[in-house]
């Protein structure tokens, strides 16, 4: 009935793959792996300093993330290993009870949110933030 040549069914069937490939490529690749930094300012305390809390996340690439929090003056949780899943153009970091011994987290996962905006920024917001409520937040790309 149509006289394909195995030539055409196989440019038709790479062209499919390059272009399914590339498309979910770039759905993927918003947010890289890398390191990300979010600090926030609090109180002023007495010596006229601010109090302030430091998240260092590390994206592994490999659906997990290493989270590293500094303070100065200021209490923290959740603190460690997180799962890394994908909702939509959103990853949700829920914390890992199992890999966080010793390590408390009361938060209800997912613990963060992390997410690309439309004019190239990261964005994160988490329940974890004490000061300024809990809308979405600048997060730096360090490498």
């Amino acid at each position: 009935m149509f006289n394909i040549s195995r030539d055409t069914i196989f440019f038709t069937a790479v062209c499919f793959a390059v272009l399914s490939n590339t498309s979910f490529a770039s759905a993927t690749s918003d947010i890289k792996s890398g390191k990300y930094v979010y600090t926030q300012q609090g109180e002023e305390l007495i010596d006229g300093k601010k109090s302030s809390i430091t998240w260092t996340f590390y994206l592994n690439g490999d659906e997990t993330s290493t989270l590293n929090i500094s303070s100065w003056h200021a209490p923290f949780t959740c603190d460690g290993k997180y799962k890394i899943t994908k909702t939509n153009d959103e990853l949700k970091l829920i914390w890992l009870e199992d890999e966080n011994k010793g390590i408390e987290c009361d938060a209800l996962p997912p613990q963060f949110f992390i997410k690309k905006s439309s004019n190239n920024l990261f964005l994160i917001k988490s329940e974890l933030f004490p000061w300024g409520g809990r809308e979405w937040k600048n997060l730096k790309k360090i490498n």
